[in-house]
């Protein structure tokens, strides 16, 4: 029987985005001299310690959304998207202060009733990122416990999340691939090198080996283990 804890992926996830906000838009160089290793306030958006990003947001609204519908809805995945943007909801803080361009856009177009949402997604070269690849871990849980096994039909589940605000074919390639590493995961499989960070290692290590007060520190920290817990039972019924 299945019975994997999602706190230990999703708190691993807002704990390692916690982290990487202070070093948004800083050059390697500058990391390199002056690294972070412990979660700080500041940063380019001069905000307390940690604060989570639209990479945890946009997750936590996909897990709400699958726990809403009990099943993956794109278009009302879009619409929570929306809520974050527009209402500074499941923020660290009540205060959106990023967005991606390509996710903007997207959402514009779905605000605007253009397309359904799984086809607001840009699909050129120059729409290629990471913003959906960053909330796809939800996802990994959602087939874990649903059993899908298909190669193909997780493709397809994959494609259809991504594709709401990046439908190029690296993009989802990239989430796919993040994806089947995480059900590795979750299947016992050893850990790899590539890619293995903040949900990964949640998901390898568990909530339990992460540093204490990096747990204290994270914004909102009952918030997204209740969120989490609803999800558990969604998912899992």
């Amino acid at each position: 029987m299945k019975n994997f804890n999602l706190n230990n992926g999703i708190i691993g996830l807002a704990i390692g985005d916690a982290l990487g906000v202070p070093a948004e838009f800083k050059s390697r160089e500058e990391l390199k001299r002056y690294p972070i290793t412990d979660m700080v306030g500041d940063g380019t958006y001069n905000l307390p310690a940690g604060t989570w990003s639209d990479d945890t947001s946009m997750t936590l609204a996909t897990i709400d959304s699958i726990i809403s519908t009990g099943t993956i809805t794109p278009n009302d995945m879009a619409n929570k998207f929306l809520n974050w943007f527009r209402n500074a909801e499941y923020t660290a803080t009540n205060e959106t202060f990023d967005i991606g361009r390509t996710t903007l856009q997207a959402l514009a177009k779905y605000e605007l009733k253009l397309y359904d949402a799984s086809n607001c997604g840009e699909d050129n070269e120059y729409s290629n990122g990471n913003g959906s690849l960053m909330r796809i871990l939800p996802i990994a849980y959602y087939i874990y416990y649903k059993d899908v096994t298909d190669n193909q039909e997780i493709y397809n589940i994959v494609k259809q999340v991504s594709s709401i605000t990046h439908a190029h074919e690296v993009s989802i390639l990239g989430c796919y691939i993040y994806v089947r590493l995480a059900l590795e995961l979750l299947n016992g499989k050893n850990k790899t090198v590539a890619a293995c960070t903040g949900g990964l290692l949640g998901i390898y290590y568990g909530i339990k080996n992460i540093k204490s007060s990096w747990k204290q520190n994270l914004k909102r920290y009952d918030y997204i283990v209740e969120l989490c817990d609803k999800f558990d039972e969604t998912i899992k019924d």
